[in-house]
């Protein structure tokens, strides 16, 4: 049992603060050399590219983390982990994707050729206090599906919650969830995840039915050479269509030229802050994720132009 890896996963809905999360446990494990693999929705990556301290697509953090993105086959990325040469890894944090059920993590770590190599320590769902309650529909079903799965339910942003959202998503969490946590402080949470009794993975979860949940929803990516002009960006972004449930990326704005700047949508929650990126490295990419047939993406390109302060044109995906 002391060979085998401790594999903790990270579900929860978009923009519940999964990144967060992760960023907060990488930072505080100095005594620890841990891997992570970052699912994301859509051709390109932009969680693994927030994780902190990271260098190049297989990251070496400072810590001695490594970070990879989980865009291939998930158990050909474990299996490459738990056989790597070199010192071995205290442990494996597995970021999910916000529009994927954690059941379907758990069953392919159930696979023969990896599971008597690791341990799955817990199944952690991440709820957003300010966005929960307001779900609806197919992303309300899935949320709710993410809760079941979980060992545990860590509620996040309550520092920016009512006492209303909190309570709400607090009754509604432990209704579905008798294990719901208030997010810890960063010191007990790598206790809180991999101090649990492990859930051993087996076979029989490799066959168990279920349809992806990505198939309720779609991306759509736009790419801008050219900056924005900040107040008639964020505008837009606070009036997007409710179908259209997080946006994610990295721009550039006409006010900061110099300095990159990420950009995170979540409900009407806009945040567009500056990064140590150089105008030199620029990503300029935005991705949008919503209701699948719901969004009107050529609408929302034109209306994404309009905020661009050049001619130079976009491109949307």
């Amino acid at each position: 049992m002391s060979q085998q890896l401790a594999v903790t996963v990270i579900a929860g809905f978009l923009g519940a603060g999964k990144t967060t999360l992760v960023n907060r446990l990488l930072l505080s494990s100095a005594e620890r050399r841990a891997a992570v693999l970052v699912n994301d929705f859509g051709a390109i990556n932009i969680d693994e590219q927030l994780i902190e301290s990271r260098d190049a697509a297989v990251m070496t953090l400072t810590n001695g983390c490594i970070c990879c993105s989980l865009q291939s086959n998930l158990v050909a990325q474990v299996e490459q982990i738990v056989r790597h040469e070199g010192p071995a890894f205290d442990c494996l944090i597995i970021e999910s994707s916000g529009v994927s059920d954690p059941s379907e993590i758990l069953r392919a770590l159930g696979y023969p050729r990896i599971r008597e190599r690791i341990l799955v320590s817990s199944v952690a769902t991440v709820v957003d206090a300010t966005q929960f309650s307001l779900l609806a529909g197919a992303a309300q079903r899935l949320a709710e599906n993410q809760v079941l799965a979980a060992d545990l339910v860590l509620i996040s942003k309550l520092d920016i919650a009512t006492a209303a959202q909190a309570g709400e998503t607090r009754a509604a969490c432990k209704t579905l969830n008798s294990r719901c946590l208030d997010t810890p402080e960063t010191p007990a949470l790598w206790d809180v995840l991999f101090g649990r009794e492990p859930r051993l993975p087996s076979a029989s979860t490799v066959a168990a039915p279920g349809a992806p949940a990505q198939s309720l929803f779609e991306h759509w990516s736009f790419t801008a050479p050219g900056p924005f002009g900040l107040q008639a960006l964020r505008q837009l972004l606070a009036s997007l269509p409710a179908d259209i449930y997080r946006v994610k990326g990295f721009t550039h704005v006409q006010e900061f030229p110099d300095v990159e700047c990420v950009v995170q949508v979540v409900g009407d929650r806009v945040e567009i802050s500056r990064t140590g990126g150089e105008a030199g490295e620029s990503r300029d990419v935005l991705v949008f994720i919503g209701a699948r047939g719901r969004v009107d993406w050529t609408h929302l390109a034109a209306r994404l132009r309009a905020c661009l302060t050049t001619a130079v044109g976009a491109v949307g995906m």
